[in-house]
Formats: structure tokens, C-alpha cells, sequence
């Protein structure tokens, strides 16, 4: 919680109450971060499709390719990886 034990009780009592479980990474373990995969495709796509567009442009198109269902793959993905302590 970056420190801040002032809010730290509060947080985790909001987090409870909307059925959040807070899941810390270990240091240095970008292999379980899952918007590193969501990057990670946007580049992907972006490599494989560059047009002449502005870069920001781009960039919005190979975000557009994530669907929701990717993104909830790439969570369980990382929640399941063999290196995240349970």
C-alpha cells in the first residue's frame, strides 16, 4: 500500500466490502502483472500492422484489439502462475 498505513485499515475495509482481494507481486516480476501482456499484444499488433498513421493513433488501434476476454485470460494467467505465493 505504498506506505500509507493511514489509510491502510480503511482501504482494506472498502476492498472487503466490495469482495476485492488484493493480491501483492513480488518485486521485479513483470510475468505477473497482466497489463504487461496487455502491452505486450498492443506492440504485437502493432509491429505486425503499422500503417502512417500518427503514433497515438497507432497505438489506440492495437489497444483496440484487446477484448475483454483477453484481458480476463491474461488475469488468470497470472493469478495461476507458478511463481505467484499463495
Amino acid at each position: 500500500m505504498h506506505g500509507a498505513a493511514s489509510i491502510g485499515h480503511r482501504l482494506d475495509v472498502l476492498l472487503e466490502e466490495a469482495g476485492v482481494r488484493l493480491l501483492f507481486l513480488p518485486k521485479y516480476s513483470p510475468e505477473l502483472n497482466p497489463c504487461e501482456l496487455v502491452f505486450s499484444q498492443m506492440k504485437r499488433h502493432m509491429y505486425c500492422n503499422r500503417g502512417d498513421e500518427q503514433f497515438w493513433v497507432e497505438m489506440a488501434k492495437g489497444l483496440a484489439t484487446v477484448t475483454r476476454e483477453n484481458v480476463e485470460g491474461y488475469y488468470r494467467k497470472c493469478i495461476l502462475h507458478p511463481l505467484r505465493e499463495r
